[in-house]
């Protein structure tokens, strides 16, 4: 599929977290080697990627690699460097992910563009800072100006949306984390969800592991806070131990 892409209109660029790096499971001097053996192979594959970005770091990280870093995902940072080294335009490229942090990292990076033009033509401002890790607030001013200009008011509406699904997809992300911390399965109830609250609905998700113990992911059901516990609750746990041993088999 990628050797079908035409180079004169996309280059292709890969992104990626390595959290092996920041916990030692990988040596960083490793994963620079094989990037580069990676890109020749591709390259003879006739798929040439431009550049592989990627952030060693991981707020529990061990040594040098613990900390916060607006190039891991779900920030913006790798988009944001691929765009200024390369000359992009974010609001025409393409992210092709897995996960809601690649969605969230991709819906960030478009929020800054947009966010940058309006503030760029005196329409808004930040509160806050923007390259911060958690979300920013945006403050609109000139509304008299704004309502004569339909795209920048166009540009406003989808700021705004941007910032209500990247909300919801923090709650999200915040939910399944604590969820992975937790030993079994965990119950989030009512207002112990924002996500949910509004709805009335309750979260049950239990985390899943490597051989080494390694909890590598969640999986959870979500309904109404008047669920059948009784019968959910077995289920959930009988999944993720499932799914804990067919991982540790593949491997």
């Amino acid at each position: 599929a990628l050797g079908r892409i035409d180079q004169r209109q996309f280059k292709l660029f890969l992104a990626t977290s390595r959290h092996d790096i920041a916990f030692g499971e990988l040596k960083e001097r490793e994963f620079t080697k094989f990037c580069e053996a990676f890109l020749i192979r591709m390259q003879q594959e006739q798929i040439p990627i431009a550049k592989i970005y990627s952030c060693p770091y991981h707020p529990k990280g061990k040594g040098r690699f613990r900390k916060e870093s607006v190039f891991r995902k779900p920030g913006p940072g790798i988009f944001k460097m691929a765009q200024q080294e390369f000359d992009l335009n974010l609001q025409r490229s393409w992210m092709i992910g897995q996960t809601t942090a690649d969605v969230l990292s991709a819906q960030r990076a478009e929020l800054d563009v947009l966010a940058a033009r309006l503030v760029s033509a005196g329409l808004a401002e930040w509160a806050g800072q923007p390259e911060s890790i958690t979300n920013p607030s945006l403050i609109v001013r000139g509304q008299s100006k704004l309502l004569e200009d339909v795209k920048a008011a166009s540009e406003l509406e989808r700021v705004r949306l941007l910032f209500d699904d990247i909300e919801h997809k923090n709650d999200l992300i915040q939910m399944l984390e604590l969820a992975k911390t937790g030993d079994g399965v965990r119950i989030f109830i009512g207002s112990e969800s924002k996500l949910y609250s509004l709805s009335g609905s309750s979260v049950i998700a239990a985390p899943y592991a490597d051989q080494t113990q390694r909890i590598v992911g969640v999986i959870g059901v979500i309904g109404p806070t008047r669920i059948n516990y009784a019968r959910i609750v077995p289920m959930v746990d009988y999944t993720a131990r499932v799914i804990s041993r067919l991982i540790s088999q593949q491997k």
